[in-house]
């Protein structure tokens, strides 16, 4: 057998880690045969600005009680404005448990209940917050399957039992800008794929407030995954839908846990959405491909990552789970990977079809010992960004019963930095203890929880969150020379800013004077394409600025030409033109050139083409 499923406490945590493991959830443990064979040595860049404690044990809650998150077992999310939001129980006071946001300004409720937790059956006589159909939250749902789910705007997504409501328990959203919720779904509803719900489960939530979920039906598909927005439900995908390249889905999400009142709710692996609208899920199929991450995009599915797809360690997946989707349209997840017939191996992986990087595998060298803990790959925490940067958990080992937990970012390069380490200082005092397998990443910001033994105010467990600093821009490429020997140059001055509406210029120099031009720009990274008999610098599709002009002297032609974009205000739209969304988006990877016209050579060669900068956008 290949695997060996281990379900133990964690304060036994550390007797698996003289043996290659997963967290798959909780503290569930899977060990993995995985031979010693390592393939690198893991470089450390510094990247990380801030590290700061939000949300810990003891601290105070609005309305009475302080907080008992369990920081180390209830994973947190992160929205755009760098809060961190989670479940966590309340001491002290009858409304004993809820939703939370936490940042430096403090803990704010989202939605507070009361009773035993959620599928106890145990309601807590109307104590909680009302909901948008009527009764009062009750119960909430900890653990790795039900961290609520948020978006940049600061949205969030949660389950909870209702106490005297109209059914006993639903899919939430909350909307920050009119700090409203809604009902994204509940059993009993009519299911798009027919007949009703069953059961509904936690899911995922885009920009625009979009979210994918799991349910289980009745007189309908037995496993459905659907989609919500504003009101309306559709279906993505479901069990005995015709799966891409022949087959069908046999499984759209096989994963559920069954409660003391007697419920089920499917609980993974949960879909995901990005800003585009576009959806990843992992099904299993009867088909030549047997499962893999299936990607739909404006409604047609395809298989982009499938057990039959080689890997960058050598062999094939052998199992891949739930996707982490950016807006770019990369994903990162964690496998497990038949490196040959008799040889297994694992590890978190990253890209796109045809351009899949390791991450991380078993085994790899990494701060003076090797890697030999990951977690499975859990949505709706968030964990690639659109710079290609990830945030996974790892346990070092470094001999027998030695090893320590590592919070990491991943960059695209494969650079890795350590956010936080098991034994060193937390900002609240006191050690990192036991650190939480599943951390968040979104825009420049992350969040972790951890055990914080010997910190102040009493704080036995805290969440965290961190600030990335942002790179510096880069000048790359090479320019075409022009028709009178001139190499145009590209220069940058000042910071990029989703915030600012000025401050961060690109400009030219060495120009066609009088000539009209454009800023050209990409969002899916670095290429060399020939172009107009230059080289485009970045991958398609190209997108553009407003009109430009190169100035300069009168005529006749010289090179006095000069171009500048203040992109922050590009950006912004206070410059005209259509930016696209991702140009204000922290985070986002932006790539550009100054394209002009050159009518010393001609048609279809009669422009000029600068090199190119590449800059990520800053908070």
């Amino acid at each position: 057998m290949l695997f060996t499923l281990v379900v133990q406490p964690l304060a036994f945590l550390a007797l698996a880690q003289d043996r290659p493991f997963v967290r798959m959830h909780d503290d569930v443990i899977r060990f993995v045969d995985a031979p010693f064979e390592p393939v690198k040595l893991a470089t450390t860049a510094a990247t990380v600005c801030g590290n700061s404690a939000a949300g810990w044990h003891n601290q105070a809650v609005p309305g009475g009680g302080t907080l008992s998150p369990v920081a180390f077992a209830n994973s947190a999310n992160i929205d755009g404005s760098g809060r961190s939001v989670f479940f966590a129980q309340v001491t002290g006071v009858a409304r004993n448990q809820g939703i939370f946001t936490a940042d430096a300004s403090g803990v704010q409720p989202i939605a507070v209940g009361c009773g035993s937790g959620g599928g106890s059956g145990t309601f807590g006589g109307g104590l909680g917050d009302p909901t948008p159909i009527g009764g009062t939250f009750s119960g909430f749902f900890g653990g790795t399957f039900f961290v609520p789910g948020t978006n940049r705007p600061g949205d969030v997504l949660f389950m909870s039992d209702i106490d005297n409501g109209p059914v006993s328990r639903a899919l939430f959203l909350y909307r920050r800008g009119t700090s409203s919720f809604a009902k994204v779904a509940a059993p009993g509803d009519v299911s798009p794929a027919g007949g009703t719900l069953s059961a509904v489960g936690p899911g995922s939530v885009n920009d625009a407030g979009d979210v994918v979920f799991l349910a289980l039906g009745s007189g309908g598909p037995a496993q459905q995954i659907l989609k919500w927005s504003n009101g309306v439900l559709t279906k993505v995908a479901a069990s005995g839908d015709p799966a891409p390249g022949g087959g069908n889905y046999t499984q759209v999400g096989g994963e559920s846990l069954g409660f003391s009142d007697g419920t089920t709710i499917p609980v993974g692996p949960l879909p995901d959405i990005n800003a585009n609208g576009d959806i990843t899920f992992r099904p299993l199929a009867s088909g030549a491909v047997s499962r893999g991450i299936v990607l739909v995009k404006n409604g047609t599915p395809q298989w982009y990552v499938t057990v039959n797809d080689a890997t960058p360690i050598g062999g094939n997946f052998f199992d891949i789970p739930a996707a982490h989707l950016s807006d770019a349209g990369e994903i990162a997840f964690y496998a497990d990977v038949k490196v040959s017939p008799t040889q297994f191996s694992g590890g978190w992986f990253a890209g796109k079809p045809g351009n899949w990087r390791k991450l991380l595998a078993f085994n790899d060298p990494i701060d003076g010992g090797i890697c030999f803990g990951f977690g499975w790959s859990r949505n709706p925490l968030q964990a690639i960004s659109n710079d290609g940067t990830v945030a996974i958990w790892t346990s070092v080992y470094y001999g027998p019963s030695n090893s320590k937990e590592e919070e990491l970012l991943i960059d695209a390069s494969g650079a890795i930095t350590i956010v936080a380490k098991q034994s060193t200082a937390t900002p609240l005092g006191g050690t990192y203890g036991i650190l939480d397998p599943w951390p968040s990443r979104l825009a420049l910001r992350g969040t972790f929880g951890a055990a914080t033994p010997g910190a102040s105010f009493g704080a036995l467990n805290a969440h965290f969150t961190y600030t990335e600093c942002t790179p510096t821009p880069v000048v790359y490429c090479a320019a075409k020379v022009n028709s009178l020997g001139c190499t145009p140059a590209i220069a940058f001055s000042g910071a990029s800013s989703a915030s600012a509406t000025s401050g961060f210029t690109v400009s030219a120099s060495q120009l066609l004077n009088n000539k009209n031009a454009l800023l050209i720009y990409g969002l899916n990274g670095r290429a060399t394409t020939p172009f107009g008999g230059g080289t485009l610098c970045f991958a398609a599709p190209i997108k553009r600025s407003m009109l430009l002009a190169t100035g300069g002297n009168p005529p006749p032609t010289d090179c006095s030409g000069a171009l500048a974009v203040d992109l922050n205000a590009f950006a912004a739209g206070v410059l005209g033109g259509s930016p696209s969304p991702l140009l204000s988006a922290p985070g986002s990877v932006v790539d550009c050139q100054f394209w002009s016209r050159d009518p010393g050579f001609s048609a279809p060669n009669n422009i000029s083409l600068t090199d190119a900068v590449e800059y990520v956008v800053g908070l």
